[in-house]
């Protein structure tokens, strides 16, 4: 795995209770990535030989109070 932008958390808006999270990647033939929430995966990415991925990878989290 190589990251050219590391991961970052930054504010996402002023007008909105949000942040974001930001990264560049890739990984190699042979590797893989998974992105689970609580134990339960989303994404999963393996790979295959002779192919490399580029990954861009952005996440906005807004925050709302619980109704």
């Amino acid at each position: 795995m190589k990251f050219w932008k590391p991961l970052s958390k930054f504010r996402y808006s002023d007008e909105r209770n949000e942040f974001k999270y930001h990264t560049d990647f890739s990984i190699d033939p042979g590797e893989s990535m998974e992105f689970s929430i609580d134990g339960v995966p989303w994404i999963r990415e393996k790979v295959p030989e002779g192919k490399v991925y580029k990954i861009h990878f952005e996440m906005a989290v807004e925050i709302f109070d619980k109704e």
